[in-house]
């Protein structure tokens, strides 16, 4: 038995999969979580119930590229398949580099879903074809996003500030001071040579790494 936990901010995404998967044989959805902190919650309680998350990457709080680094530094060798909307490669070798076996767009048929689950659970490593053919061609070009400058923690700050997510907030979610997410906020306006966080909104929805009505505005 494959046991799942399913994270993503829309109750309906969760509920329509849940519905799905448990008809698979072998299949058992435990859970679901609307965010990050939910999830390691969930994980934390009891490693070896989970076997392995379908994570979101754009959720309120902790995103699921960090989560993702947590729960699979947890004991009980939980595995991470990224399911999100977004198909930009940077998101996707941030996800691998942080622990997930698997990483599929939302335009993946169902059938995908469940050979991805599966060759995960069993230790393979598992991208969908769009995904696996654009990282190959990347590899022989130059750098396609600004966003391949940041670190996957300037990534993370990166795209909750988009998010519309407060500085305070932000240094809650990462235990650690205020003024250190400015550092980093300020690293990050360097690095995209822009000027604030409209503009930081405004080119992450521009490569698809948030969506529109998320982005933050004055």
């Amino acid at each position: 038995m494959i046991k799942l936990l399913l994270v993503d901010d829309h109750a309906l995404v969760r509920k329509g999969l849940a519905r799905l998967l448990n008809d698979i044989p072998n299949f058992s959805v435990l859970g679901e979580a609307a965010n990050g902190e939910e999830a390691c919650h969930f994980c934390r309680r009891d490693p070896q119930d989970v076997d392995v998350v379908l994570m979101d990457m754009r959720m309120p709080g902790m995103g699921g590229i960090a989560a993702t680094g947590k729960i699979t530094r947890m004991p009980g060798n939980i595995r991470v398949v990224a399911l999100t909307s977004s198909k930009d490669l940077l998101v996707s070798r941030h996800f691998l580099s942080s622990g997930a076996g698997g990483f599929l767009s939302k335009d993946s048929s169902f059938n995908e879903l469940v050979a991805a689950i599966r060759a995960v659970h069993a230790g393979r490593t598992y991208l969908d074809s769009d995904t696996a053919q654009r990282m190959a061609l990347q590899s022989l070009q130059p750098e396609q996003s600004p966003f391949d400058r940041l670190s996957a923690r300037e990534l993370q700050v990166c795209l909750m500030i988009s998010a519309g997510e407060k500085i305070r907030a932000i240094a809650e979610v990462m235990h650690v001071l205020p003024k250190t997410i400015n550092t980093y906020r300020y690293r990050i306006f360097d690095k995209l040579q822009i000027e604030n966080d409209v503009a930081l909104a405004q080119l992450a929805s521009s490569y698809g790494l948030i969506e529109v009505d998320r982005t933050a505005s004055d």
